[in-house]
């Protein structure tokens, strides 16, 4: 989510260009998104710093019309499995209670290596598989380190010794002297 600062630069840019005092020129602005779940980013800053960059801080907030969306159009209700799970996601995003019991279809792995190898089933025997199998599964984490983290460890269950490939960033005498002879110009210098 961004600070609330950018849709202000939009609200007075709006209004200058469209020399109108009303809020965005008088245009109608939709901003989409779950604005209860989805904080602004305010570097290292603290929680009174991102409550007060939020939208709800807006000078014009209470110009602001709220609009909800409670049905989910693409589910089609006709597999009662996505209904239920559809149903839990709503739960879980109305619910204001800040510890949500998960379904007993959803695996709770109590560590990193056993989330992989619950998703990547048989990774640290050695066996053959069909090329899609890891392509296939993915796991999702928010944070970059997490993610590095966990694919060095699934990276280590993999049997056998690890063989490192390295890279050349240098070019040798005879490399050079070749490029100077096929790159020469046709004309002379004095």
């Amino acid at each position: 989510m961004k600070h609330n600062h950018c849709i202000e630069v939009v609200k007075c840019t709006m209004r200058d260009m469209l020399d109108d005092p009303r809020s965005f020129g008088g245009i109608t602005v939709v901003l989409g998104g779950y604005f209860c779940k989805i904080l602004p980013v305010v570097p290292k800053g603290a929680h009174e710093q991102v409550v007060a960059a939020s939208l709800r801080r807006l000078s014009s907030w209470r110009h602001v019309r709220i609009l909800s969306l409670n049905e989910n159009i693409r589910l089609h209700y006709v597999n009662p499995h996505n209904t239920r799970f559809a149903d839990y996601l709503m739960e879980i995003g109305s619910n204001p209670q800040k510890t949500i019991k998960l379904p007993s279809i959803i695996h709770n792995c109590t560590s990193v290596q056993n989330l992989i190898l619950s998703l990547y089933s048989n990774l640290n025997i050695s066996c053959d598989r069909d090329q899609d199998f890891l392509t296939e599964r993915t796991i999702l984490s928010v944070r970059n380190d997490n993610v590095s983290s966990i694919n060095d460890d699934a990276l280590n269950m993999f049997p056998g010794e690890p063989i490192v490939y390295l890279a050349t960033d240098k070019i040798s005498e005879d490399e050079i002297s070749l490029t100077l002879l096929t790159t020469k110009m046709p004309f002379e210098m004095m």
